[in-house]
């Protein structure tokens, strides 16, 4: 778990993000509320998270990973 402030170190680096719930329960999957709320605390633009609002990233490194096993 990163601080605000680390997370606005890592915004400023300009990387994309992924999100996900994190979820170590069955109850809690696809839960991003805390995400978003950091996100928006941050201030991360939302057009630098691959999938949100619906959209879909265009590469997932496992995916690629795994044709090479």
């Amino acid at each position: 778990h990163l601080s605000d402030e680390e997370w606005d170190k890592v915004n400023q680096t300009g990387v994309n993000f992924v999100i996900d719930s994190d979820a170590h329960e069955p109850l809690k999957i696809g839960l991003i509320d805390e995400a978003v709320k950091m996100i928006e605390r941050v201030g991360i633009n939302k057009d630098r998270i691959k999938n949100i609002d619906g959209k879909t990233p265009e590469f997932f490194r496992f995916k690629e990973f795994k044709k090479h096993l």
